[in-house]
């Protein structure tokens, strides 16, 4: 990798190469530093989007999440969390 080319650059290159030798092994990159930190701004552009659909909603919000094919995904952090706080305060104001 270069230095001072970001490391999205460096990946889509790196894949381009791959593919242009014919090398699918190269199309993937081991799990480390870079897809750690592609995975940790998925999931900030996740809590980014959840947010924003929770501020701007004006009545009702409605929140939902797939369980997968086979119906054994659990939901993200983030929605267990939101899940357990609205919970919480239902309990509260309900007793």
């Amino acid at each position: 990798m270069h230095p001072g080319v970001p490391m999205n650059r460096q990946r889509a290159v790196a894949q381009l190469k791959a593919l242009a030798c014919d090398d699918p092994v190269g199309l993937y990159l081991p799990e480390g530093e870079a897809t750690l930190a592609d995975r940790l701004n998925y999931i900030s552009e996740r809590a980014r989007v959840l947010y924003v659909g929770i501020t701007r909603a004006r009545q009702q919000l409605v929140v939902t999440w797939n369980t997968g094919r086979r119906g054994d995904m659990r939901p993200a952090v983030l929605f267990s969390r939101l899940s357990k706080f609205l919970e919480e305060g239902r309990d509260a104001a309900s007793g």
